[in-house]
């Protein structure tokens, strides 16, 4: 579906009913009033969806850990279940800005647009930092999201985009991180799925 936004003509993906049931359960279980916004990843299809008050208004490519999902520390997986974003950050930062513990190092990095990889991760541009909702999952000793420094960050190696190929994080492009980043505030919800 095409919907003329007034400037730009945005294409409307249709996920599938399991998405839209997940994203329900979400906000029921773990929603305040002030949220919005709920981001689903699938694990399968190497997508972020963004949810808007239960429709698709956005739809990126992503690529997840190149080792699987799970939440055991030191496993370099990306984990699965509920989480919230705690933090952003990057403000302001220029494109393709590389970033060590959540800080912009002044180095800006050179994006790889083809499918060969560095097979490094860096962090780059925006980082949305993730909470787990639950215990046991992805919140406590040994598999804690947040402890696990496990983000939703871009990426120079764009040209990996849409497999597995992280070590845990979600990577997106640069441009799609930027314009994430700016739409969503904190606070919002993150169900990461197969």
């Amino acid at each position: 579906m095409i919907e003329n936004t007034g400037t730009i003509a945005v294409a409307r993906p249709r996920p599938d009913r399991r998405y839209r049931r997940l994203v329900r359960l979400l906000t029921y279980r773990f929603d305040t009033p002030q949220v919005k916004f709920v981001l689903l990843v699938s694990i399968g299809e190497q997508r972020l969806f963004l949810f808007e008050v239960g429709d698709v208004v956005r739809d990126y490519a992503v690529s997840t850990s190149r080792f699987g999902t799970g939440s055991v520390e030191g496993s370099y997986k990306t984990p699965m279940g509920a989480h919230r974003i705690v933090a952003k950050i990057g403000d302001g930062t220029p494109k393709a800005s590389i970033f060590k513990g959540r800080k912009p190092t002044g180095k800006i990095g050179e994006i790889i647009s083809t499918h060969e990889g560095r097979r490094e991760d860096a962090v780059t541009s925006r980082i949305l930092q993730l909470r787990g909702l639950e215990p046991g999952l992805n919140l406590g000793v040994g598999v804690d999201t947040l402890e696990r420094y496990v983000y939703i960050h871009g990426t120079l190696e764009e040209g990996l985009i849409g497999e597995s190929a992280s070590i845990g994080c979600v990577r997106m492009k640069n441009d799609d991180i930027i314009e994430l980043y700016d739409l969503i505030p904190v606070g919002s919800l993150v169900m990461i799925a197969t």
